[in-house]
């Protein structure tokens, strides 16, 4: 969707039983709108949103069953990696052709 720049409306969404795809939204800078999510029952799929640039939302996610996140120009793969650590993955991960991470880049990550 091009000009889909927010995925506001869904704040009450705590569970998806099936795949959560974000894919080719070049105006979507951020993932807002998604943080009584908790659990991706099958794939989360995140790619080709080009302005895209945090994965900051997701703060209750926990578990997944796939992890894909590709395909984001704008998103660090640092940032992607730091939050991939943070979620329980049943199955397969793949990450690639994101920003690079800066090497004066600092990520400060919250206590649990």
């Amino acid at each position: 969707n091009p000009a889909l720049a927010t995925l506001g409306g869904m704040s009450a969404l705590r569970g998806i039983g099936g795949a959560l795809v974000i894919a080719d939204n070049p105006a979507l800078v951020g993932i807002d709108g998604l943080d009584a999510l908790e659990e991706v029952a099958s794939t989360f799929w995140i790619s080709g949103n080009a302005a895209l640039v945090t994965l900051d939302g997701f703060d209750r996610l926990a578990q997944v069953d796939e992890f894909l996140v590709f395909e984001n120009p704008a998103l660090s793969t640092c940032a992607v990696e730091v939050f991939q650590e943070q979620l329980e993955i049943a199955g397969a991960s793949y990450v690639d052709g994101n920003a690079p991470c800066k090497a004066d880049a600092i990520l400060i990550m919250p206590r649990c």
